[in-house]
Parts: C-alpha cells; sequence; structure tokens
C-alpha cells in the first residue's frame, strides 16, 4: 500500500497550515479585541472598522492575483515571502503607536495571507495520496477550524489582562518557527514559468475587486445611493476589462479557462452557495440574539460556542468517507439538516437557548461539511496544471459570496425591523423571513448537488 505522506510532506503541511491557524486567530481575536483598540487609540468605530474592511479587501485582491505569483516564483519563494510579510505585519500591530501603523500591520498580514492560501491546495495535492486525502483533510480541517474556538477563549483573557497588543505578539514565536521550518525543508511544488507582471491586470482587478467588496459592504447600512450605484458601476466595468484581458494573455493572472471543465462549475457553484449559508447565518445569529433576547455578548458568545466546536470536530469524521466518494449521502444528508435548522427557527415562535444552540450547531456542522466536501471534489478533479488557478478562483469568488450573503441576509432584516422603532413583531417578522431566505437557499443548492450526483459529475477520473 502506498505511503499516505512523508515526514517532510508533514513538515510541509505544518508550516502552510500553520499560518492558516494564525492568521485566523488573530483575525478573530482582533474583532473581540477591536473595542479596545478603539478607546486605547481614540478613534470612533466607522474608522476601527477600516482594520476588518481593509483587510479583507486586500485579502480577495491578492487571492486574484496569487497564481500569477506562484507560476512566476514558484512555491518555496511565495511561502517563504508570505511568513516573513505576516511577521513584518505582525511587528508593526503588536509595537504600534498609532493607528495607520497598525492599519499597515494588517493590511501585510492580508496580503500574506491572500498570497499563500491557493498554495496550500497545491501543495496539499502534491504531498498526499489521492486515496487518502479526504481523511487527511479532515484532520487539517478539524486543527485550522479549531481556530475561532481558541480566539474567543483566549483573546478576552488576553485583552483583559496584558492588551490588545498581545493578540498579534503571541503569534511571534511561532512564526520565527514555521520560517525557520520552511528555509529547511520546504520545496517547489509548482512549475515555474517565465511570465511579466502584467501590470493592467493587476491595476485592473484591484479597482474592481476593491470597490466591489467595499461597496457591498457598506451597502447595507447606507442603502443603494449614488456615490455606491457609481462604485458598483466602476468595479463593473474594471472587472469587466480584468476578464476579457485574461484571455488575450499568454501568461494570465487566473486562468479563465478553468469554468469550461463541467465537474468544476458544479462543485463551485454548491461551494459558493455553502460560503453564503455559513457566513451569512454566523453573522446574523448574533444580530438575532441581541435583537430578539438582549443577552450580552458574552452570553451570546457561550451560545454560539458549542456549535463553533461541534463545526470544527465533527465534519473531520466524514474523512474516510470522502475519500470513498460518498459524496451523495453526505450532501443529501446535510444539506437536509441545514433546511430542518433553518425552518425550525421559523416555526417555534420562542425558542429557547438550549434550542438556539443545538440548530445552530446543527446548521454550521451542516455548512462545514458540505464545505470540506466540495473543497476534496474540486482539488480533486481539476488537472495538476489548473489547480493553482481552481482554487484561487474557488477562494476568491467564496469571499465574494460570503459578501453578497451577509449584505442580502442584512438587507432583508433591516426591511421589516429597526431598533429605534420597531416592535418585537418586527424582530419576528424580519428574522423568519432571513431563515425562509436561508432555507429557501439551502434546498436550491441542493437541488445543484442532486442534479450533478446524479449524473456522477462529482467522481473522481480514473
Amino acid at each position: 500500500m502506498a505511503k499516505i505522506i512523508t515526514k517532510k510532506g508533514i513538515i510541509t503541511l505544518v508550516i502552510m497550515n500553520g499560518l492558516s491557524f494564525m492568521g485566523t486567530f488573530v483575525s478573530a481575536s482582533l474583532t473581540t479585541a477591536l473595542p479596545s483598540v478603539l478607546a486605547d487609540m481614540g478613534i470612533n468605530a466607522n474608522i476601527g472598522q477600516m482594520l476588518v474592511t481593509a483587510s479583507f479587501l486586500m485579502l480577495g485582491i491578492m487571492m486574484l492575483i496569487s497564481p500569477a505569483a506562484y507560476a512566476r516564483f514558484g512555491t518555496r519563494k511565495i511561502v517563504i515571502a508570505s511568513l516573513w510579510l505576516f511577521l513584518v505585519g505582525t511587528l508593526c500591530a503588536t509595537f504600534a503607536p498609532n493607528f495607520t501603523i497598525l492599519m499597515i500591520g494588517r493590511i501585510l498580514e492580508s496580503i500574506c495571507i491572500g498570497l499563500y492560501m491557493p498554495g496550500i491546495f497545491l501543495v496539499f495535492n502534491s504531498v498526499v495520496n489521492i486515496e487518502h486525502r479526504g481523511k487527511v483533510f479532515a484532520v487539517v480541517n478539524a486543527i485550522v477550524g479549531a481556530s475561532p474556538i481558541i480566539a474567543v477563549l483566549c483573546s478576552g483573557y488576553l485583552t483583559d489582562n496584558i492588551g490588545w497588543q498581545s493578540v498579534f505578539m503571541i503569534v511571534l514565536p511561532f512564526i520565527a518557527v514555521f520560517l525557520a521550518l520552511a528555509y529547511k525543508y520546504l520545496e517547489n511544488y509548482s512549475d515555474k514559468q517565465e511570465s511579466l507582471f502584467d501590470a493592467a491586470s493587476f491595476f485592473s482587478v484591484a479597482l474592481g475587486a476593491g470597490l466591489l467588496l467595499y461597496s457591498l459592504s457598506i451597502l447595507p447600512d447606507n442603502g443603494l445611493t449614488l456615490p455606491i450605484a457609481a462604485m458598483l458601476l466602476i468595479s463593473a466595468m474594471a472587472l469587466y476589462y480584468f476578464i476579457t484581458r485574461q484571455n488575450k494573455l499568454a501568461h494570465p493572472f487566473i486562468d479563465l479557462q478553468t469554468f469550461r471543465i463541467k465537474t468544476f462549475r458544479k462543485a463551485l457553484t454548491v461551494a459558493l452557495f455553502i460560503s453564503v449559508l455559513c457566513n451569512s447565518c454566523k453573522v446574523f445569529v448574533p444580530i438575532y440574539l441581541f435583537d430578539k433576547l438582549a443577552i450580552s455578548t458574552t452570553d451570546t458568545a457561550m451560545v454560539l460556542l458549542p456549535g463553533t466546536i461541534a463545526a470544527a470536530i465533527i465534519p473531520s469524521l466524514f474523512g474516510k468517507l470522502i475519500d470513498k466518494q460518498y459524496f451523495k449521502p453526505i450532501i443529501l444528508i446535510w444539506a437536509l439538516v441545514i433546511i430542518s435548522s433553518a425552518t425550525l427557527y421559523i416555526i417555534i415562535p420562542e425558542p429557547s437557548l438550549p434550542l438556539i444552540c443545538l440548530l445552530y450547531g446543527a446548521y454550521i456542522t451542516g455548512t462545514g461539511t458540505i464545505s470540506m466536501t466540495m473543497t476534496i471534489v474540486i482539488t480533486n478533479t481539476l488537472p495538476q496544471n489548473k489547480l493553482t488557478h481552481g482554487t484561487c478562483i474557488l477562494s476568491s469568488l467564496r469571499n465574494l459570496a460570503s459578501s453578497v450573503g451577509t449584505a442580502m441576509v442584512i438587507g432583508v432584516y433591516a426591511l421589516f425591523f429597526n431598533s429605534k422603532h420597531s416592535s418585537i413583531a418586527d424582530i419576528n417578522i424580519g428574522s423568519n423571513a432571513v431563515f425562509t431566505v436561508l432555507a429557501c437557499l439551502a434546498a436550491l443548492m441542493l437541488f445543484i448537488a442532486i442534479d450533478a450526483l446524479r449524473k456522477n459529475q462529482f467522481k473522481r477520473p480514473q
């Protein structure tokens, strides 16, 4: 029997996923510590939110251009450069004397994450046997999925007793260790190509993706104003130029020919639906708990924590089934769990906190399991020469789908509920409308998945 993974492969996965763990930990911890940052630096919430917004914008942009970077410089140089960027950014954030330096630090961290993330799947497929990828990915997914849990548990204590800077300080030793391991063990897993940096592609995608993500992030609070409409129009024109230009370049930033692969299109569609379902629920449920039950942020975290733990652990139990290509029962069962959870929110007028905890846990676990399944489907069925581009498209569009989904959910809720003038009846109507939308989206996702599975389009090529 072929060896699942070598010792050097294990170390390589530790480096790649360790950086992912740290990035998720810092982001989740900073969200909790944000009020302390605002108070310490004397800035208001509108300015402080830029720490999240600017990082998200840079992450989406860098994911789109990372395949060109991997093709030009190779895996080893990109990962080591990403680690150095993360180290410099974390040092800036840890010792930032003002908000500007802190912002620079967060942007550098986001550049790092956006650059290296598509490389995770390339390296993963290179070091793990195809027959065992589901099992190994399940373990990796559980470890990285534990990062938000640890962040929730640690960030409050660190911020209250040491200061918000400790959120960044605690990851510095790990970055140094990963750098040393990368220099010693990391190999090059991508085929280098002599390609020129295309400035027009970079600036068009930076402008288009940046304006699109930013306008969508402020749309729920401001409505479709003339400036937002103008930003959406400019972003559409810039992205259209970017897409048409890629088809003309000998070495495009993104190989759009990947969309010609039917399996990729089907699996990507399901993955995007899951991103909308997962992230919009994560944003809305805390709002729902605060508006409907008026519980504190700490109590809200405690209600959501069991579900977060379940979503980190349970998907890993399905790794062997994914390796055996039992995609249909996995997607069918968990899609029905998602639909049932959203529906029970609607039909039970006054759900108790334990019931909300149970429904949220079932819902998030379902989205996590299907998301993991579709990631394996995509990485298994893409040709090796399309893998970096395909996973980059997956990561970038997942971010965009999450933004659109969150804006849609908050927009639906805002149609019925205004915190200053609405009643508990309006809260119920608005929340029921949101959960109805989520249930319908889950049903549509299930229909698309079943259609593809019926034709065996997700089967791994022999």
